[in-house]
């Protein structure tokens, strides 16, 4: 049955080095960072000028507002260097410049998406938007967005890509103990152009495999949040964000010994006044967990373990599940030999989600031959799908380099369960 209920969409969305970010950057400690200034103050308005003129024409075709960037940088480091603000104008950009470097934060891969409807219409035809895992230069995970549609047919349609990406205009850092901070992206960015780069210490190798779903509360507002995993390299700790626009985010580390492990997964509502989400809290297993408080989470038990062949090493969630008649549709993830991902699901009781009702006796999506080589070769793996009728739409990265799109009947699959 492998593959079998599965169709494979041609658009593919891949790793990409000519996609950049404009960060901050010093070279050295406070000492270079003085005498950097220092040469910058010996070069005359005229040359300055001329040397802006020239960086300025370089580098204004890589990003929407390149000026507008590198004055960002100098107002961080001018507070150094009070003589600066007399500099002219033209100089400021140029010292700007100086303290700025490019980042290539999906050359190396672009993998793992979750995906969450926007909008429909009557006609079957479903906004929405996927956040993918990229990649960069020393391993270091971002997280970025594409937005698509699909019709009431089942076609499919991604916006297209600019070439231009852009950090938040605005960073707010609260309290340490808890990693919180808030970025707002500029009013007139993209979705597509919006990227979210470590903002902390705790996750300053890499925000990886947010798992986004759309949260119906019990007054019938809607709100999108993400579980996802912040490496400072050395430890891991889930984090939760939140926004209502995609254009303001908010993140709190999570609380609370249950969430100790990668992939926790919200469910889309509470479940008798409880926040609801699954994990792998030993490494190998999916477990499930309750709590009145969305932020700490003390308790769970293990709800499936790994059993068959291609699940032999360790099996878990593939994001938030699906809420059908029959029950929780959860896409799960099995590893097998030679460390083979595999996609499969299993069917969870609507009213007690502890439970398992069904599984499908085999994987549901496998790597292909033609997806089997990349960044980590083998592997099938999703962060989440999407229901538009009668349709699942699973985005899916294939062997981390790259993602694509694949589609499926629930009923079919429901259907194929034993």
């Amino acid at each position: 049955m492998t593959d079998r209920l599965i169709y494979r969409y041609s658009n593919r969305i891949s790793a990409d080095s000519g996609r950049v970010i404009l960060q901050y950057f010093q070279p050295g400690g406070s000492k270079r960072r003085l005498q950097i200034l220092q040469r910058i103050e010996e070069i005359d308005d005229h040359g300055a000028g001329e040397t802006w003129k020239k960086t300025q024409a370089l580098f204004e075709n890589r990003h929407r507002d390149f000026a507008g960037l590198v004055e960002r940088n100098f107002n961080r480091v001018k507070q150094f260097y009070p003589q600066a603000e007399k500099w002219s104008a033209k100089k400021q950009l140029l010292a700007g410049a100086y303290f700025s470097n490019e980042y290539t934060f999906q050359s190396a891969a672009l993998m793992n998406p979750s995906i969450i409807p926007a909008s429909g219409d009557r006609a079957g035809s479903v906004e929405f938007i996927s956040s993918l895992r990229a990649v960069g230069e020393g391993h270091i995970s971002s997280l970025v967005f594409q937005g698509g549609r699909m019709d009431g047919n089942g076609e499919l349609e991604l916006n297209n890509i600019p070439i231009t990406a852009e950090l938040p205009e605005t960073v707010r850092m609260y309290n340490s103990s808890s990693g919180e901070w808030e970025i707002e992206f500029a009013d007139d960015s993209t979705l597509e152009e919006r990227v979210i780069f470590p903002v902390t210490e705790d996750e300053s190798n890499g925000i990886e495999d947010a798992r986004f779903v759309r949260f119906s509360a019990d007054d019938g507002s809607k709100k999108y949040f993400a579980t996802y995993t912040a490496y400072d390299g050395h430890h891991i700790n889930i984090k939760l964000l939140q926004t209502g626009d995609f254009r303001q985010f908010r993140s709190v580390r999570l609380q609370g010994k249950a969430v100790s492990d990668k992939g926790a997964a919200l469910f889309p509502r509470m479940i008798d006044g409880q926040y609801v989400m699954t994990s792998r809290n030993d490494g190998e297993s999916l477990f499930i967990m309750y709590s009145d408080d969305i932020y700490r989470w003390e308790n769970s038990e293990p709800i499936y373990n790994p059993a068959r062949e291609w699940e032999l090493i360790q099996t878990g969630n593939c994001g938030s599940p699906i809420e059908t008649d029959e029950g929780w549709l959860l896409l799960t993830h099995g590893v097998g030999p030679v460390r083979r991902y595999v996609i499969s699901a299993i069917l969870l009781d609507l009213q007690n989600p502890g439970k398992v009702i069904a599984r499908l006796p085999a994987p549901l999506i496998s790597p292909q031959e033609n997806e089997r080589n990349g960044y980590v070769p083998n592997v099938v793996y999703t962060c989440g799908a999407m229901a538009a009728g009668d349709h699942l739409l699973v985005p899916f990265a294939m062997s981390d380099y790259c993602s694509g799109y694949a589609r499926a009947s629930i009923r079919e699959i429901i259907n194929n369960m034993e």
